[in-house]
């Protein structure tokens, strides 16, 4: 075999490979070779291991099964690619290590996605150079099943080095220019270059044109480059509503290069452009800039006042493909995995605008984004399209150049479609905004029958690992999750045994419910909870409501507690030579970390009725000021950095200012509510990424890494995380008439339901922790039905499990375990209609009474009572009704 690799450039010409050599031979592993089989000795949680006429097959069972090769020797300093043919039942990511000098380390290690099946599979993934004694490790996807491996074979992969890209220049537009005006967006060209353009938005510079753009093949085992600036003729004409700039170019092996680009403008603020490349002869494409935008070349610069490429990065005035959020290749994302876009936006906020494009994308287009711009040497920031694409198997994730070129034939072009658009604002809030009205949302996931649903729900909870007796785990499939009492489950139970057809389902169900809460002192029952979301009903549905709402208010003061002084509250390194993920975050404060409190806090405060608790948490929600319009960030600080931006900060700020907004009445904290839900839109698949039944509307977490290394987040959705951003919309939606909210929240919903497993699997009913988009596979911990249910239930009876609702006018508060509507809400009289789902008398808690009222339940007069109850202290009214009921309160 021989070894190649580019060593340097010249810009009108060539990149020359080195002399070839002769090297040893890289290793062909036949694993149908008894001598092979017999190589990987040491295995881990594996079960049965069989050599067959087509290879290894062996049976996985564990948490972490893995086999490892005893080592081979490969020649140094070589680029590699691994060729594997495999098969998985259970399919998902496998991952291969490489052992230099026996040791095994994540940074040297392959990661392959596996259909689950029974059908083998041409698989491939570059591998870094490796050297003597190097060990091999697989480890197979899933936990159970059978894996088969036929062959591994390696072979040297070329590798391009960074050509010194022609510096851009800041255009000088005047003289012989071609404008362009699409409403307040301006784009003016020059005739005698091409790319030689400038962008404002209402007279204020916004970008350039990357002018000096060259087109990198390989011929043979060289990289040659064409600079299309130094050598290209160039045309500049006007067409229907728009301008058509063409430049045509040679190669030094005698083919001509046309790159072509229609800019169309729009009177909504935008500009169309369709790029094309052609070429009349056959040519192995690894570079060509099929439209690039340099925002703040010649003007602002590098500065900015925050950035956006939905689903990889959410950035204030920072760098882009840092280390802040996850460390190694994974952290450099210019040109990323198009399975990682959650929607096709990149947005560049400065002072009072921004500019922002999107794009249709399509196997061989990849986007682009740095900022600042480290490349082209622009000193400012870069954003576009380039081609060849970006799927793994073609380039390594981020990389500039792919490790497999695109064979371009003679005449065919290379299309890509883009919309460049800008507006007012110093936050990508409103291009998200606009990127909605131009693309609008994908369609909804299919939603099961509501038997179908209760059916594998009911499963989950009594029949998985998830129940040990009477009580339950937040999660199985992993080490750490012990049974604990969950009276969350009780009411969730309740529902269920309301619901399922089956005598059997419903009377298990209802008898789990009832016994769930033995051992569990009722004070307690609001917050002994395994799910994730905020639904304290199990008290009202057992005669407890007065001991959840006394309970309450020690939580609310508690939590209020934690800020200081100065209204701050920092996050605390763990100590003891534990990690400290504020590491990135030197100031220790966060939006997300800051907004878990007071939202949690304010909840509280509303099911106490204290007035001077409600008042304080009010308080501790101005403390959530000083980060208004920014990031949401740093909300799930038991594993990821506070640094990181994350979907759970944005569901913490929206509750928080949505409650703010009930209790007071002030108009900027619906405003500032309506903000952060926009922050969360980023984090949504927007789009179907994958061939597959899941994709759209799946949610990315945080944008990084657990402790900075791994697992990694980006484009591995955590749908529960989603969730409670989705029960944070439902909030909001209340108040706010956007149609936005709640199709995201719907969508949200039933993508969570689709990722459950299904049917006859061991976790039938359970929530995978995240979900493999492009092998269509869950991964553990597999979390109990608790903080899906609610929202499934919102979905399947058209209203809330419950209610913690505010009556403006009457200045009280509702909380009850029904959908309530409100008739009448005046400062003299409340009309009610509850509609409870319980088959049992449950209680409704009215806050914010002065005195005694006069009660008429069913149009009936009622003293207090054993069933109406009046609380002093607190000014709070508990009724005890049954299923639908109507209430009349005269204060």
């Amino acid at each position: 075999m021989m070894t190649v690799r580019f060593l340097g450039c010249l810009l009108i010409g060539v990149c020359f490979w080195p002399q070839l050599v002769h090297a040893q031979a890289l290793p062909r592993l036949d694993f149908s070779k008894i001598a092979e089989f017999h190589e990987w000795g040491f295995v881990h949680e594996i079960g049965n291991r069989n050599r067959e006429s087509d290879g290894m097959h062996v049976t996985l069972r564990g948490l972490d099964p893995y086999l490892i090769r005893k080592p081979l020797n490969f020649p140094p300093n070589v680029p590699l690619l691994v060729r594997m043919r495999v098969k998985s039942e259970s399919g998902g990511m496998a991952q291969i290590f490489f052992g230099v000098g026996g040791v095994i380390r994540e940074e040297l290690s392959a990661r392959i996605p596996l259909a689950a099946g029974n059908t083998w599979q041409n698989v491939h993934a570059i591998v870094p150079p490796l050297g003597p004694n190097t060990l091999l490790r697989i480890d197979p996807p899933g936990n159970a099943g059978e894996f088969a491996i036929a062959s591994m074979e390696f072979e040297p992969r070329l590798e391009v080095t960074m050509p010194e890209f022609p510096r851009p220049g800041s255009p000088t537009i005047d003289g012989n220019i071609r404008e362009l005006t699409a409403g307040n967006l301006t784009l003016r060209h020059r005739t005698d270059a091409f790319n030689s353009f400038d962008l404002r938005w209402k007279g204020s510079p916004l970008a350039t044109g990357l002018d000096r753009p060259l087109i990198g093949y390989r011929a043979g085992l060289n990289a040659r480059w064409v600079d299309l600036a130094a050598s290209g003729r160039v045309a500049v004409d006007p067409i229907a509503n728009g301008l058509q700039i063409t430049v045509i170019a040679a190669d030094v092996d005698g083919a001509t290069w046309t790159l072509q680009q229609k800019w169309i403008a729009h009177p909504d603020d935008r500009i169309s452009v369709d790029s094309s490349l052609t070429v009349n002869q056959r040519r192995d494409l690894i570079f060509a800039p099929m439209v690039m935008l340099l925002p703040g070349n010649g003007s602002f610069g590098a500065k900015k006042s925050q950035a956006l490429f939905a689903g990889l990065e959410y950035l204030d005035d920072e760098p882009s493909s840092s280390e802040a959020d996850l460390v190694g290749p994974a952290a450099i994302r210019r040109v990323p995995s198009p399975e990682k876009i959650t929607f096709p936006l990149m947005t560049i906020a400065i002072e009072n605008r921004w500019l922002a494009m999107t794009w249709d994308i399509s196997p061989e287009t990849a986007a682009y984004f740095d900022s600042p711009d480290r490349i082209f040497g622009s000193g400012s920031h870069a954003m576009g399209l380039l081609a060849p694409g970006a799927h793994p198997e073609r380039r390594a994730d981020g990389e500039i150049f792919p490790y497999l070129p695109l064979a371009m034939q003679p005449n065919q072009p290379h299309k890509v479609n883009a919309i460049v658009f800008a507006g007012d604002g110093a936050t990508i809030v409103p291009s998200v905004q606009r990127y909605l009205q131009l693309k609008g949302v994908p369609p909804f996931p299919p939603l099961p029958s509501r038997e179908d649903y209760v059916e594998r729900t009911i499963e989950g909870w009594l029949d998985t690992s998830l129940r040990e007796g009477n009580q339950f785990r937040h999660a199985t499939g992993v080490p750490g999750f012990a049974a604990q009492p969950a009276a969350d489950a009780s009411w969730m139970l309740d529902w269920l045994s309301v619901q399922a057809k089956s005598k059997r389902d419903s009377e298990r169900a209802a008898r789990f419910a009832r016994d769930s809460l033995l051992g569990i002192p009722p004070q307690n029952w609001p917050y002994a909870k395994i799910g994730h979301l905020n639904y304290p009903l199990t008290g009202f549905l057992n005669g407890q409501a007065l001991e959840s709402t006394q309970s309450a208010n020690g939580r609310a003061n508690g939590l209020i507690n934690r800020f200081d002084p100065q209204g701050t509250v920092l996050y605390s390194p763990p100590g003891d030579g534990k990690l400290d993920l504020s590491r990135t975050n030197p100031d220790r404060q966060a939006s997300g970390f800051a907004g878990e409190i007071v939202a949690n806090a304010l909840e509280a405060a509303i099911l106490s009725g204290q007035p001077e608790t409600i008042q304080r948490a009010v308080v501790a929600l101005s403390n959530l000021e000083r980060f208004q319009n920014g990031v949401p960030r740093g909300a799930q600080t038991w594993e990821v950095p506070l640094h990181t931006p994350d979907i759970l900060g944005s569901a913490h700020l929206v509750t928080a200012y949505v409650r703010g907004y009930e209790l007071t009445g002030e108009a900027r904290f619906l405003e500032r509510a309506k903000y952060w839900a926009w922050t969360g839109v980023p984090f949504v698949y927007l789009r179907q990424p994958t061939p597959g039944q899941v994709g759209a509307y799946a949610t990315i977490a945080v944008l990084g890494a657990t402790q900075w290394q791994a697992p990694i987040w980006l484009g591995l959705p955590v749908q529960w995380c989603g969730l409670a951003y989705a029960d944070s919309l439902w909030k909001l939606a209340a108040h706010d008439p956007n149609p936005i909210w709640k199709t995201l929240a719907e969508g949200i919903t039933r993508s969570g339901i689709q990722q459950n497993y299904p049917e006859k699997h061991p976790s039938r009913g359970l929530l995978p922790d995240s979900f493999n988009l492009i092998t269509q596979s869950r991964n553990v911990a597999d979390i109990n039905p608790g903080t899906l249910q609610p929202l499934a239930i919102r979905l399947y009876d058209q209203a809330a499990p419950g209610v913690m609702q505010r009556l403006p006018q009457a200045k009280l508060w509702v909380i009850a375990p029904a959908a309530v509507a409100v008739t009448a809400d005046t400062a003299d009289r409340v009309d009610l209609l509850l509609h409870g789902w319980s088959k049992r008398p449950y209680q409704t808690v009215i806050h914010g009474l002065r005195r005694p009222p006069t009660v008429k339940i069913n149009d009936q007069a009622v003293g207090l009572n054993d069933a109406v109850v009046f609380v002093p202290g607190s000014g709070s009214l508990i009724l005890t009704v049954s299923g639908t009921a109507k209430v009349q309160i005269i204060p």
